[in-house]
């Protein structure tokens, strides 16, 4: 199969058809490819970094519904956060939620950081 004009998105969705459900843009076009090309154990993949602020989504959902619900832009839509795409993750548990919000729930889930 080329996949020579194929975006570094197509190649999630392809893998994530196919190979790998974990699949993520973080690993890369020539890994993607060797995925796709069942070249690579999927098991060896590296946790994609967004993971974390998905499951911190995920719990405030559970947790806080009514707080939480107000700060999504995507609320009316139906979101799904293991579904979003990276960039909205991102925008939605780092940019746009309220930091005590984001520290109480990072805290909650063990990924929170004491500050010096």
């Amino acid at each position: 199969m080329n996949l020579d004009n194929v975006n570094l998105t197509e190649l999630v969705a392809l893998c994530r058809k196919g190979p790998s459900l974990l699949a993520h843009r973080g690993l890369g076009r020539e890994v993607l490819i060797k995925l796709i090309n069942e070249e690579i154990d999927p098991d060896s993949l590296p946790i994609d970094p967004v993971d974390d602020e998905r499951e911190l989504m995920c719990f405030l959902q559970v947790e806080y519904p009514a707080i939480i619900k107000n700060q999504l832009k995507c609320s009316d839509q139906g979101y799904f956060c293991p579904d979003c795409p990276p960039g909205r993750v991102i925008s939605c548990a780092s940019i746009d939620m309220d930091p005590g919000l984001r520290q109480r729930g990072l805290y909650s889930i063990g990924l929170g950081r004491k500050n010096k």
